[in-house]
C-alpha cells in the first residue's frame, strides 16, 4: 500500500508538489509556441461522399465505408475501414462477417464489431492497409456476408457488395513533415512516455515527466493500489474528446491550442486513475469508473471542490439520481453527480465502489487487428 500522499494543485495552472519519492516538477512554464504561422499549402480535396441508399435487408453502400486517416490518405498510411452497413435488428452484429480488397488482394476480414449508441451496426478494421510506395488510384471492394451464410435478413445479396475507387496521394507540406515524424519514448518510474518528434510533447517533455510521475502516486495513494506494471503513456498533438482516454493505455493531448479546457495534471491523474482501477475492478461499469475517478482526481478535469459543485447541481435541478444515471450514462455532467452519489463509498477507500463493480459488468468490444495497433479506448 503506498504510503506518501500527494496533495492535487487547487488551481489548474499551479503545478502541483512533487511525491517525495519523484522529482520535483519545474516552475518555469512551458517553452512558448512560435508566434509565426507556417506556410498555407492547399491540400488535395476529398471525395465528397455518395449519398446512402435505403435498405431493408442486410446492405451495404459507398457511403457506408470510411477509410482513415481522413480527409486524404498519403503514400505511407495505414488505413482503418470503418464500415456502418444496415443490419437489420433481427440480425446479431458479430454473425455479419465483412471481406475488404484492394486491388482484388484480401487485407482485412472479420466480424462486425458492435451497434453504437445510435443502433447503428459497425465495424473497425484497424490499419489494414500499407499504402507505402503505392500512390495512385486504386479499387476497394467491400463484401457482407461473402459466403451467404445469412438467409432470413439478407434477401437481397445484391447489395452486399461495393466498389469504389479511392486516390492514395504523394505527401507534400506539411503532410510530409508528418511522415517523416517518429515515435519517441522515454521511461521513468512508472512509466514508458511516448511522444511524436518535433510536437509540443516533445518540446516540453522534462517539465511533462515529473508531473506524470505526480499524478500516477496520487492516483495510487487515493486508491490505495500499485500499478502492476509500467504504465504506457501516450502524449500526442491532437485535441481527442476532453482531453485524452484511458483503455490498456494512456492517450492524453498536449497542443499549445488547448480548446478542450480543463486542467492537464488533472486529466493524467483522471487517466491514470482508469488504468488502476482496471486492476482490482476489471468488470468495470463506466458511470462507476468515471465518478471515481473524478473522485481521485478532484474534480471533473479541473481542481474544484465536489461537494459544492454537488450542492449546486441539487440546487439548480441538475443533479441525476444513481437509478437514471446507471439507465443513461454519458453527458458529462453527470460524471459529477455519480461523484456525488458515491461520495460517502469513496471515502472508505473506494471498496463500495469496487463491490458494485464486480458486480454488474459491461461488454468490451472486439477489435479487429491486423497488425499493431493504437491504445484500446474505453474511459475518457
Amino acid at each position: 500500500m503506498p504510503t506518501d500522499t500527494v496533495i492535487p494543485p487547487t488551481d489548474a495552472a499551479t503545478q502541483p508538489p512533487a511525491p517525495t519519492d519523484t522529482v520535483i516538477p519545474p516552475t518555469d512554464a512551458p517553452t512558448a509556441a512560435p508566434t509565426t504561422s507556417p506556410t498555407a499549402e492547399p491540400a488535395p480535396s476529398p471525395t465528397h461522399s455518395p449519398s446512402h441508399i435505403v435498405a431493408t435487408d442486410l446492405a451495404l453502400d459507398a457511403a457506408d465505408i470510411v477509410l482513415y486517416p481522413v480527409p486524404v490518405v498519403y503514400a505511407g498510411d495505414k488505413v482503418t475501414f470503418q464500415l456502418l452497413p444496415h443490419v437489420p435488428s433481427s440480425l446479431r452484429v458479430g454473425d455479419v462477417n465483412a471481406t475488404i480488397l484492394v486491388d482484388g488482394v484480401q487485407v482485412a476480414s472479420g466480424p462486425l464489431d458492435r451497434r453504437n449508441w445510435n443502433g447503428q451496426a459497425e465495424g473497425i478494421y484497424e490499419w489494414a492497409w500499407n499504402t507505402t510506395g503505392l500512390a495512385g488510384d486504386h479499387q476497394i471492394e467491400v463484401v457482407l456476408d461473402p459466403t451467404d451464410t445469412i438467409q432470413s435478413g439478407d434477401e437481397d445479396p445484391t447489395n452486399n457488395r461495393v466498389t469504389l475507387t479511392t486516390t492514395v496521394e504523394v505527401a507534400s507540406g506539411q503532410a510530409a513533415l508528418d511522415a517523416a515524424a517518429t515515435w519517441q519514448t522515454t521511461e521513468i518510474s512508472c512509466c514508458f512516455v511516448h511522444v511524436v518528434s518535433d510536437t509540443a510533447a516533445a518540446r516540453d517533455l522534462t517539465t511533462l515527466l515529473p508531473l506524470l510521475e505526480s499524478a500516477v502516486v496520487q492516483a495510487a495513494n487515493k486508491l490505495a493500489i500499485m500499478p502492476s506494471q509500467k504504465l504506457h503513456v501516450y502524449l500526442i498533438d491532437r485535441v481527442v474528446g476532453q482531453g485524452g482516454f484511458a483503455g490498456t493505455d494512456m492517450v492524453v493531448s498536449y497542443v499549445d491550442r488547448r480548446y478542450a479546457g480543463g486542467g492537464f495534471y488533472e486529466l493524467l491523474v483522471h487517466e491514470a486513475t482508469h488504468i488502476l482501477d482496471q486492476q482490482f475492478a476489471p468488470q468495470r461499469v463506466t458511470f462507476l469508473a468515471e465518478g471515481l475517478a473524478v473522485w481521485v482526481s478532484g474534480g471533473h478535469y479541473k481542481a474544484e471542490d465536489l461537494n459544492e459543485r454537488s450542492a449546486a447541481l441539487v440546487a439548480t435541478g441538475r443533479y441525476v439520481p444513481l437509478a437514471q444515471l446507471i439507465d443513461d450514462f454519458y453527458p458529462c455532467l453527470l460524471y459529477t453527480s455519480d461523484a456525488a452519489d458515491e461520495r460517502s463509498s469513496v471515502d472508505l477507500g473506494g471498496r463500495r465502489i469496487i463491490k458494485k463493480k464486480n458486480e454488474m459488468s459491461s461488454a468490451t468490444a472486439h477489435r479487429h487487428r491486423q497488425q499493431l495497433t493504437p491504445p484500446q479506448r474505453h474511459h475518457s
